[in-house]
């Protein structure tokens, strides 16, 4: 597959438009109007704050996929623990935080899917009844034809190596080609010798339908479950693409994104 960076950063293609938005890592002041708005005191130790991905065409659908947006969709508490959690007090405390406890979500296991809009001057409905549930699977079929890649991105949003007790990742990759696009947006969790968690949503549009499929997916294993599967090597736990087909789907939701519901 071609680099990103080979690509310009908006493409136009039967009638949608796709932006991407990519800076260097947030500095100091940066950070702190993000933790004013997301709420978060500890930020990741990478954090794109700049980053986003847009999406629209002209029947006024938009998607939008932001960093600050992710952030703010963080729970306020994790129920993960690790044996290292005085590592998180201390650094607390070297912050000033001393009182803040581990009340936050140290992994920033975010709920975030992206957000799906459409534009009110164009459209009447401003509810999201365009918004439906839906029993269709994305062809995968499709996605596996040998076809010319006409614009590929892989964003970082943000990353942290959890006091060097494993990885929280959040990126979006997208690519177009001729019959189809799909957007990944994926957050990946480890944390060594606990947990590996990853939540993928992925948007799918054939450009021959009049319509978009959202497909939501939260995998996740204790190491202890993932060891009983017989994996050989926990050194796979690093590699997100092939721990993604070995851990337990515990949710899934599919729905139906209607470009032009009126």
């Amino acid at each position: 597959m071609e680099q990103a960076d080979q690509f310009p950063d908006t493409i136009k293609y039967k009638g949608w438009q796709f932006n991407v938005i990519q800076t260097h890592i947030s500095g100091s002041k940066d950070l702190q109007k993000i933790s004013e708005k997301t709420k978060i005191k500890v930020l990741p130790e990478m954090v794109f704050g700049g980053n986003e991905l847009l999406v629209s065409n002209k029947q006024g659908l938009k998607m939008k996929f932001s960093t600050v947006e992710a952030l703010c969709k963080c729970p306020s508490a994790s129920t993960v623990k690790v044996k290292m959690a005085d590592k998180w007090s201390t650094k607390m405390e070297k912050m000033g935080l001393k009182d803040c406890g581990l009340n936050f979500d140290w992994t920033y296991s975010t709920e975030y899917t992206g957000c799906v809009e459409k534009d009110e001057d164009k459209n009447e409905k401003s509810d999201k009844s365009f918004i439906q549930e839906s029993n269709e699977e994305i062809d995968m079929k499709m996605l596996m034809r040998q076809e010319r890649i006409l614009w590929f991105k892989d964003i970082l949003l943000y990353e942290d190596e959890l006091a060097d007790n494993g990885l929280s990742k959040l990126d979006i990759k997208i690519r177009v080609m001729p019959s189809c696009f799909l957007i990944r947006l994926r957050f990946f969790l480890r944390v060594d010798g606990v947990i590996v968690r990853i939540k993928d949503t992925r948007y799918f549009h054939d450009f021959s339908k009049s319509y978009v499929l959202k497909d939501s997916q939260h995998r996740e294993d204790s190491f202890e479950d993932l060891r009983k599967k017989r994996i050989g090597n926990d050194l796979i736990f690093n590699n997100p693409e092939a721990v993604a087909r070995l851990i337990t789907l515990r949710n899934s939701n599919i729905s139906k994104i209607l470009i032009d519901s009126s």
